[in-house]
């Protein structure tokens, strides 16, 4: 997805920008003074550019870099997340004043304390690992696992295939392969047994989320 921002050409300006994840986002960034760029609700945790066209600042606690061009030439940078979303900067340097750049994808997790794997919000807890799942995205506290094992499907004409295992204090995720004829029709409530706590169909996988000690 490429998509370009309005810019305004006033001091300290702030540029925020909804981002999906691998988006591809066309910025101007001051040509003498530093650029600062944060992501809402996650952190930087790499960037990536050619040798010797940017000077570059992090913090590491906050998460946020601070860059200074030393070309007047479009820059490609790379910008990786803690939670695993990379982002492509198309920057160009221009005779502005200093800008801040802020990345806001609503796909993050809003509490800090969901990333850490606690969280007192059932629904929230649930959506949590769902996600996680879903982006291959690892909370502190749990483990994932490879698989490769065909299980029983509660619907004629549909097979299913156990590919990966996310394993909580709480609750099990599994993530399983779909094949179906096409003229068989999906529901999530097909899947629901007594332990079930979650289901969510995509395209061609569905994820499910049990809890094992009931």
């Amino acid at each position: 997805m490429l998509s370009f921002a309005l810019f305004l050409n006033t001091a300290n300006a702030t540029q925020t920008r909804e981002v999906t994840g691998n988006d591809e986002l066309l910025l101007e960034i001051s040509q003498t003074e530093l650029t600062r760029i944060s992501v809402e609700n996650d952190k930087i945790s790499s960037l990536q550019f050619a040798n010797g066209i940017l000077d570059v600042t992090t913090d590491t606690k906050l998460g946020e870099a601070y860059i200074k061009p030393r070309t007047e030439n479009p820059i490609n940078l790379f910008v990786t997340t803690k939670k695993g979303f990379v982002y492509k900067l198309l920057l160009n340097p221009i005779n502005i004043p200093s800008e801040q750049i802020i990345l806001r994808n609503k796909n993050t997790f809003i509490s800090e304390g969901i990333s850490k794997g606690i969280s007192n919000d059932y629904e929230r807890r649930l959506t949590d690992i769902i996600l996680s799942i879903q982006r291959n995205i690892k909370i502190e506290g749990c483990y994932v696992s490879k698989a490769n094992q065909k299980v029983q499907s509660p619907i004629d004409g549909v097979k299913l295939k156990v590919v990966q295992k996310y394993v909580c204090k709480e609750y099990t995720g599994y993530k399983l392969e779909i094949s179906k004829k096409d003229d068989v029709t999906i529901q999530e409530k097909d899947f629901i047994t007594p332990k079930t706590k979650a289901v969510k169909f995509y395209q061609n996988y569905l994820i499910v989320i049990n809890k094992e000690d009931e």
